[in-house]
């Protein structure tokens, strides 16, 4: 019986390193690309990243807030340049045309949302939980969504969830990431205007943007992404204790709906929406 040859005699030999997965340089080439069409809309700051640090043997637990169907994508990216993370997502903000597939190439774990009411959710919902916590126990880095839908308003508000609450109680050593992202409330994938957010809407009034832009010069909107690792989070507090202590640090900054241009030509260039004029401009 052939037996797998060791890496250190494999090299010993001279025989060449196994060529890439296929699954693996697919998932690369997505990234960048990713990242490249990001730029031509967004300019991203990030706040506290680099003095992050590395990932050691505890797993991560990121926690950041929702204001937009965009802002899982770019903090994907931001992360993946340090860290290898699997985000934790609601089925119904996922199974979505394009966005399922995109979110089978990064791992998602699928978990049911606050939308579903089929039989036996609590059941899934219990079971996942518990693999997530033998997951981060096992030192992975997963992303988490406290409050498990996208802003209504520009505030978070993550009511009575007790995902976060239950994983840093079960999970004693973890290492938790706050993560706050602002400057999307207005954005086309949010909640600001007067229509629900689609990808597929919101994808098709970017695209068409980029074309009146002449692709390169399409007015950008700056995203704040900051980064804030916290010993000093309250893990053996109440649901209501550690909700209260998330939604204090996402709502310090001051959303405003902010309207960004889709091309150089509309008049009027980046301005805050008045709370009556929403409705008209997102």
């Amino acid at each position: 019986m052939n037996r797998p040859v060791p890496e250190a005699e494999r090299r010993a030999r001279g025989d060449h390193a196994p060529a890439p997965d296929r699954s693996s340089l697919l998932n690369s080439a997505l990234r960048m690309v990713f990242r490249a069409l990001l730029s031509l809309r967004y300019r991203i700051v990030l706040v506290g990243f680099d003095a992050l640090a590395p990932k050691d043997e505890r797993g991560i637990l990121f926690l950041p807030n929702h204001p937009a169907l965009i802002d899982p994508f770019i903090l994907f990216c931001v992360l993946v340049a340090k860290y290898d993370v699997r985000p934790l997502a609601g089925r119904g903000q996922i199974e979505r045309p394009g966005v399922s597939w995109l979110a089978d190439r990064v791992r998602v774990r699928k978990i049911p949302d606050a939308t579903e009411t089929a039989e036996g959710k609590q059941h899934r919902i219990a079971a996942m939980l518990h693999d997530t916590v033998r997951s981060l126990n096992a030192g992975e880095a997963l992303v988490v969504y406290p409050s498990g839908q996208l802003y209504r308003q520009p505030r978070e508000q993550i009511a009575n969830q007790g995902a976060v609450a239950f994983l840093t109680h079960s999970c004693p050593s973890v290492r938790v990431v706050l993560v706050r992202t602002s400057g999307l409330w207005g954005s086309s994938f949010g909640h600001a205007g007067r229509r629900p957010p689609t990808v597929a809407g919101a994808l098709k009034r970017g695209l068409l943007g980029l074309l009146k832009s002449g692709l390169l010069f399409m007015p950008r909107r700056q995203v704040r992404i900051e980064f804030r690792e916290c010993p000093d989070f309250p893990r053996g507090g109440t649901r209501s204790e550690v909700n209260r202590f998330l939604e204090a640090f996402y709502n310090a900054a001051d959303e405003r709906h902010i309207y960004v241009p889709y091309s150089p030509w509309e008049r009027g260039g980046t301005r805050v929406v008045p709370e009556a004029q929403q409705a008209e401009t997102s």
